[in-house]
């Protein structure tokens, strides 16, 4: 998925092959045994912050529709805050119209996985669960008081394995040492 770091023209370039939709965003869906795994284009060029327009969220709609077992979005932008104030008002700008979509839909939505944040972080929004990891560059240091700019700290890059089971999901957390 791409984000606000990201620039969909040289992404093209560089992966001419990758999936996108019909009006040329970064998605796709990948139907895997344990379940729907759909990926979403929040990039909003020149701009930090995140969006769905009205293109990418009908998509989204047409992506669940009919699909009645478990679902597994994945995005850049967390579509909530998380109590940093700097990197809650660049999260993405339609969380309510995605939560729209996501609730009627017949789909056992299983996790989220957003990025953007830089930290590991963990929780549930509006009775989904989430998971977000570290950055692969820097990272977001974990201090609430910071109102105009994001900390950053320089914490080992980050990464996560993500284990589904019929039963559940579990994510690791990994580091990357030298």
């Amino acid at each position: 998925m791409i984000g606000n770091h990201d620039d969909r023209d040289a992404f093209r370039a560089a992966f001419p092959d990758a999936p996108r939709n019909r009006h040329g965003f970064v998605q796709q869906v990948v139907d895997t045994p344990m379940g729907r795994f759909v990926l979403l284009d929040t990039h909003e060029p020149g701009r930090p912050e995140g969006r769905l327009c009205e293109q990418r969220l009908e998509w989204l709609g047409e992506a669940i529709e009919g699909w009645s077992g478990p679902l597994f979005l994945f995005l850049h932008h967390p579509p909530f805050p998380v109590g940093f104030d700097r990197m809650d008002r660049i999260r993405l700008q339609d969380g309510d119209a995605l939560a729209s979509v996501l609730a009627r839909s017949n789909a056992s939505i299983w996790h989220l996985f957003v990025g953007h944040l830089h930290r590991n972080v963990a929780g549930s929004w509006r009775g989904w669960p989430f998971t977000g990891v570290r950055g692969t560059s820097h990272q977001i240091a974990l201090d609430f008081t910071m109102r105009s700019d994001a900390p950053v700290s320089f914490e080992a890059p980050g990464y996560g394995v993500v284990l589904v089971e019929a039963d559940g999901v579990i994510v690791h957390f990994g580091e990357v040492t030298s």
